[in-house]
């Protein structure tokens, strides 16, 4: 059990991924970065022990944080019971949704925060989901986690990842090696603080992450064969060397582009009915 001392005691709950930031110079670069505007709508994931909510909070009208420890909430209140301008949700970011936020305050969300690492991922997706309604993202990432999302083609971090985030969001690093001896508890990686902003245009509208996601999977399950093996489960690989993909290429070979001009194909070409 470990036991974070602040105005009051903390435990902290492995299965949250509680890691609380302390080094006042990381705290300063993140704020630095993310660069809080009064009238901007920020939303905080994983606020914990308010390290970045203290700072953010004097620079706007509304933070709006989203807490699933339920003792974090009541800390989080007390901390901060004097701001009007801050209102903490006790939910699963995950299950989250941010369309009520958008509907209140009719403004595009600025959604920051040292999130949990073991829901990273998954919170990417998620937001995918919101893209519309996002103006920007900054989050804390395991470096291994970071190296995912930023990869390019060819190279060994090239993956399902990287290309569902990149068809979305352009990505580049704003705060980089961050040591892991920056949190409390300390976690056994180092990390990246990262920005997000969504594209203006998308290939393809949103709600058909699913086919690219499932074009995705079985291209990357064996990453070592072939498109025209990996991929000829789904549909006739060989159609696609009529929109120039060469069907020998493995799945890390190809291009996000190239990616969005696959499931563009698939989708004018095959029933949707036919993906289980």
């Amino acid at each position: 059990m470990k036991i974070f001392k602040t105005k009051k005691f903390h435990i902290f709950r492995k299965r949250y991924g509680q890691h609380f930031l302390k080094d006042k110079d990381i705290i300063s670069a993140i704020i630095n970065a993310i660069n809080p505007q009064s009238e901007d709508i920020m939303v905080e994931i994983g606020p914990g022990n308010g390290a970045l909510t203290k700072h953010v909070i004097k620079d706007v009208n509304l933070l709006i944080a989203i807490e699933i420890d339920n003792n974090l909430v009541i800390l989080l209140k007390n901390i901060f019971l004097k701001h009007v301008n801050f209102i903490v949700f006790n939910a699963d970011v995950i299950k989250f949704n941010f369309n009520n936020l958008t509907k209140q305050y009719k403004k595009k969300l600025r959604i920051f925060g040292n999130i949990p690492y073991n829901i990273s991922t998954n919170l990417v997706f998620h937001l995918i989901k919101y893209i519309d309604l996002i103006k920007d993202v900054h989050f804390m990432f395991q470096k291994e986690v970071a190296d995912r999302l930023l990869a390019i083609p060819n190279s060994k971090n090239y993956g399902k990842l990287t290309i569902l985030a990149q068809s979305f969001f352009k990505i580049t690093v704003v705060v980089d090696k961050i040591h892991s001896s920056a949190f409390l508890p300390q976690p056994k990686v180092n990390s990246i603080f990262l920005r997000f902003i969504p594209h203006k245009f998308y290939n393809f509208i949103k709600e058909d992450i699913f086919f690219l996601k499932k074009i995705l999977t079985d291209a990357f399950n064996q990453r070592r064969k072939t498109i025209k093996n990996s991929l000829n489960k789904i549909f006739n690989v060989k159609k696609l060397e009529t929109i120039g993909i060469n069907c020998n290429l493995r799945a890390e070979n190809l291009s996000v582009q190239q990616y969005f001009e696959i499931t563009n194909f698939y989708l004018k070409n095959i029933k949707k009915s036919k993906i289980t």
